[in-house]
């Protein structure tokens, strides 16, 4: 991975935060979630929503040679801060409080 451009790891990384806030941001709204929506999938489905944007964002020529290392910084930075949201917001709690008022 020490052959990657730093620019290519430098939007690998952005991608692996903005991609779960805006994602938080938008399921904060109950409107957006609908009734089946289960705060405990938001890692998950941040990580693979990052890992499609990736796809969708780099140029094929960066995307044929690089895929291995942007999927791997892009998703391992989205884990981490999409975990760090839930933690951080509680939301956890919220939905818990919300159902048993």
């Amino acid at each position: 991975m020490s052959n990657i451009p730093k620019s290519i790891i430098s939007r690998a990384q952005q991608m692996g935060y903005a991609v779960p806030y805006d994602y938080f941001v938008s399921m904060v709204n109950p409107k957006s979630r609908g009734s089946a929506w289960d705060w405990n999938n938001f890692v998950n489905l941040a990580v693979r929503m990052t890992n499609v944007t990736c796809y969708q964002s780099f140029s094929e020529k960066e995307w044929n040679k690089w895929e291995k290392e942007i999927r791997q910084i892009a998703t391992s930075t989205a884990k981490i801060h999409a975990e760090q949201i839930i933690k951080d917001s509680g939301v956890l709690e919220w939905d818990t409080k919300i159902v048993s008022e």
